[in-house]
């Protein structure tokens, strides 16, 4: 097994003592569970581990943990959508508690790729095959846990196996621990949660568009550009222009949200007082019973701040919000702007070149275009929102 080279361990390598420990360590709440979960998964050699806790009463996530090599937007995306088409979720309940599934087992290639669950989220992440537990199971709470291996991988070996059964008994008992701790202190949605580890500017608005919670870089982003301001408990726009634009986005979003299901995303230009650089919102609603009470009982509408000239790379978030791509769409999307041919976005992607075609055919809907060419110019023009 690879060791990870962490600074807490740069003076020994990194035993399974030391993980048995860091997981009680996580458990007792003095240790990010996140840090534990990114040792674990360089030890096992694997892309990243998310931990999810569900209520059984309602459905409604109550936390959520991650590696730090899995992208808080993939947190989000499966609460808001793909947790209702995973397929491996009737096996996870019908096996025992702590029985590991691996989808090489249970999901040939063929298979897999007929799932929306794998064809459009995980694969466009980087992952194919996983190792998932129903880690716990008791007093209203059910909690799994996830290992993803990276899509050069063909599926876990006999010694991870071994690694992983031996873990998963520890793992139950210190989640124990945990939810005696967690009732001592007041829990915040998983929602908030996976906000603040989030690498933007991110804002969560109420229906009546008052502020619920917002990050640190969210704060940082008012005080230091002046381009969004915060008058009492709302949100406003210095621009007349972008506050008129923000707030047509975010009634047509309530709307939505009356007359049921999951509203369409949203994307404003904001121009700024001080702002040196071409930002974007983007507004994306969260209805309770969709999407596993992530934010709360009341639906809530996250307001992500882009900052165009910031970005080394597109802002795939941006272009999933502005033309509601699913994440396959717009990997597949990035590869064409790249200037990549439908055959070497195939092989990057590890797909069929007929599956990239069939991604071009809802680009070019989705962006309203009829040419490859106009497609990308469309998502260029975001670049400068």
């Amino acid at each position: 097994m690879q060791q990870p080279d962490s600074e807490e361990h740069q003076q020994a390598p990194y035993r399974v003592d030391d993980v048995i420990a860091d997981v009680y360590h996580a458990a007792a709440g003095n240790r990010p569970w996140g840090k534990v979960l990114t040792a674990i998964s360089a030890m096992l050699g694997v892309k990243g581990c998310q931990m999810i806790g569900f209520s059984t009463v309602n459905g409604a996530a109550q936390f959520s943990h991650a590696s730090a090599d899995v992208a808080v937007e993939t947190e989000l995306e499966y609460a808001r959508t793909y947790h209702v088409v995973d397929p491996r979720l009737p096996s996870l309940m019908a096996n025992p508690v702590g029985q590991w599934l691996y989808d090489e087992d249970l999901f040939d290639t063929e298979t897999a790729l007929a799932s929306s669950y794998y064809r459009d989220f995980l694969i466009p992440y980087g992952s194919r095959f996983t190792a998932t537990t129903r880690l716990f199971d008791d007093e209203g709470t059910v909690v799994f846990i996830g290992f993803l291996m990276g899509l050069d991988g063909s599926g876990f070996t006999i010694q991870q196996r071994e690694f992983l059964r031996s873990l998963a008994v520890h793992l139950r008992e210190a989640l124990v621990i945990y939810q005696k701790w967690r009732k001592l202190t007041t829990a915040a949605w998983t929602g908030t949660e996976l906000l603040r580890r989030m690498a933007r500017p991110a804002i969560l608005l109420n229906t009546d568009c008052g502020i619920t919670f917002m990050n640190a870089l969210a704060k940082e982003y008012i005080e230091q550009t002046g381009a969004l301001l915060l008058v009492r408990d709302r949100l406003v726009s210095f621009d007349k222009e972008s506050d008129l634009s923000l707030d047509r986005a975010f009634v047509e979003m309530l709307r939505d949200i009356d007359a049921g299901g999951v509203p369409e995303r949203r994307v404003v230009r904001l121009a700024g007082a001080r702002s040196r650089f071409a930002t974007a919102l983007s507004l994306t609603a969260f209805v309770p019973s969709e999407s596993l009470y992530t934010f709360g009982n009341q639906a809530q509408v996250m307001l992500i701040v882009h900052e165009q000239a910031r970005q080394a790379a597109p802002d795939l978030m941006l272009w999933e919000a502005a033309f509601d791509l699913t994440p396959a769409q717009a990997r597949v999307a990035l590869e064409l702007f790249m200037g990549h041919t439908v055959a070497q976005t195939a092989g990057s992607l590890q797909v069929a070149q007929t599956t990239v075609r069939s991604h071009v055919k809802e680009l070019l809907a989705k962006t309203g275009t009829s040419r490859q060419a106009q497609m990308l110019v469309a998502l260029g023009n975001l670049q400068a929102i």
